[in-house]
């Protein structure tokens, strides 16, 4: 794959990257450990905007 569409894809997905950051940071910042569901949401955040950006 062209390292031009794999930068394009990255940067598409900067907004679902943000996204599963702050999910994980809101736990944090209120002095807990992310719960069980909200790790499971923000890894299946991740494998979306990997699959998106492998996909070009």
């Amino acid at each position: 794959m062209p390292y031009a569409a794999l930068v394009v894809g990255l940067i598409q997905a900067i907004p679902e990257i943000s996204d599963e950051i702050k999910s994980l940071l809101a736990p944090i910042q209120e002095g807990r450990a992310p719960t069980e569901a909200e790790w499971e949401a923000a890894k299946a955040a991740a494998d979306q905007a990997n699959e998106a950006v492998q996909a070009g």
